[in-house]
């Protein structure tokens, strides 16, 4: 007996049929593990994707929300709903995935050098989203001691200033999405070293028609420009341009409680009323009811601040037909004792006006030359400005409408230090000039440029 189980031994241990299939079960088991594991791998790195959409898209909305609507006197760590519409900041994190409020985390600041930093002020720039789940493990639960494997996503997109604008349809005043800029048949504008913009959501934002030529730095509109073939270079569906004076002028949204309150009792007295209106700064402070009215002749101004205050009794307009009108250091201002009683502005002719570096009247009208009320939006036929310069007009400033309709030729063949223009709806006929050069050699105050924005994933 012990002999033949010494021999069934040596035959059985020399016996390899059948040896493949055991080891195919064993190495089987082990293939099946790694699979198992890949497709989980898969799984997680897919929800990381998921994650990290939703992330860029949460923080972009939360940037355009802020190129849109500064953020000032709101906490650091926002909800979706503070940040932006419920609605914008929701599609945005669904973009990726099916996230709830609770898997996001929103957070305004800035970011400079590579880095984000919490800020609350005004200066903020930047959002980060932070978006987190959780995934419960299959395969690798025989091998992890973990119940949830945690994923968490960021992302960081900011608002950067990209090019001035000398040119702007749509002010804060005006509201959101409103704005359009023509340019008619006979129109040859140069805007040097900037770029025409509009705040506009339609499709005719920008308008060139087909006679038009326009040298820019670039087009940009928040909607669509119709007519419109680079150069210069054209950039739809853009954050809207901020209005510079949205927080200064805006705020002076009743001048007749500025300052001394203007009332009719301070009307320039001159039996000659409407042809030589008199500056603020003359002593008694006057203001001018009876508008000014020339037609053919030579108007000149003397520096100072020009107030033409309509009532219910006195339009207050300036109508300028022919001949020329000029001053060296004028800013002038319409408005009156309600929205209905603003005057309007109608100059034909050659026009030579220089804006106040300082303004004797308020300092937010620094380096401001036309600026007609925002109130201006009752009466319709009221909104319509007409400045209509010959070849040899130089209009250097700002000029301001923030509500109203105007009609444009100036600048005609002289480029100014600083020209800037902001209304509601332009038209550009004729050969006109923009400028906004810089500071340090005459150009426009920092403070009095309009600058377009975009927005950008940086991190």
């Amino acid at each position: 007996m012990r002999a033949w189980l010494r021999l069934t031994c040596r035959r059985l241990s020399a016996d390899r049929r059948g040896v493949t299939a055991v080891m195919f079960a064993v190495a089987a088991l082990a293939v099946l593990g790694f699979v198992g594991l890949a497709a989980e791998g898969g799984t997680w790195y897919l929800e990381k994707r998921h994650g990290q959409n939703a992330a860029d898209a949460a923080a972009t909305a939360g940037a355009l929300a802020i190129a849109n609507n500064p953020i000032t006197g709101a906490s650091t760590t926002l909800t979706r709903s503070e940040l932006a519409s419920p609605s914008a900041l929701a599609a945005a994190t669904a973009t990726g995935a099916n996230y709830t409020s609770s898997n996001v985390g929103i957070t305004v600041g800035t970011f400079s050098g590579g880095t984000f930093t919490a800020n609350s002020s005004g200066t903020a720039v930047a959002v980060q989203a932070n978006v987190t789940t959780t995934l419960s493990p299959q395969f690798s639960a025989a091998f992890l001691s973990q119940t949830q494997i945690p994923i968490s996503e960021t992302a960081v997109a900011m608002v950067a200033a990209d090019s001035p604008a000398c040119v702007l349809a749509g002010s804060s005043q005006a509201g959101a999405g409103v704005g359009s800029v023509e340019f008619d048949d006979t129109a040859i504008v140069t805007a040097s070293g900037c770029s025409v913009a509009s705040n506009g959501l339609s499709s005719a934002a920008i308008t060139l028609d087909s006679g038009a030529s326009v040298s820019a730095q670039s087009l940009v509109s928040s909607g669509e420009c119709s007519g419109c073939a680079p150069p210069p270079p054209l950039i739809t569906y853009q954050p809207q341009t901020l209005d510079p004076f949205a927080n200064t002028i805006y705020t002076t949204a009743s001048l007749s409680t500025k300052n001394s309150p203007l009332t009719i009792a301070q009307c320039n007295s001159l039996g000659n009323a409407s042809t030589v209106p008199v500056p603020w700064g003359t002593a008694p402070h006057q203001i001018n009811c009876d508008g000014l009215s020339s037609t053919g002749s030579a108007v000149n101004l003397a520096a100072g601040t020009y107030i033409f205050y309509s009532s219910a009794s006195r339009l207050s307009s300036i109508a300028v037909t022919g001949g020329s009108i000029s001053c060296n250091g004028c800013t002038i201002i319409m408005t009156g004792d309600s929205s209905a009683h603003i005057g309007t502005i109608n100059i034909t002719g050659t026009i030579t006006l220089t804006a106040p570096a300082t303004n004797d009247f308020d300092s937010n009208f620094n380096g401001v030359l036309f600026y007609r009320d925002q109130q201006a939006t009752a009466n319709a036929n009221a909104t319509t400005v007409t400045i209509n310069g010959t070849a040899g007009s130089t209009l250097t400033g700002v000029m301001y409408f923030p509500t109203s309709t105007v009609t444009y030729t100036g600048n005609g063949t002289n480029t100014p230090s600083c020209s800037v223009i902001i209304a509601a709806y332009l038209k550009l006929t004729g050969g006109s000039q923009f400028s906004t050069g810089e500071p340090s050699t005459g150009g426009c105050a920092a403070a009095l440029v309009p600058w377009t924005q975009s927005v950008r994933l940086v991190k």
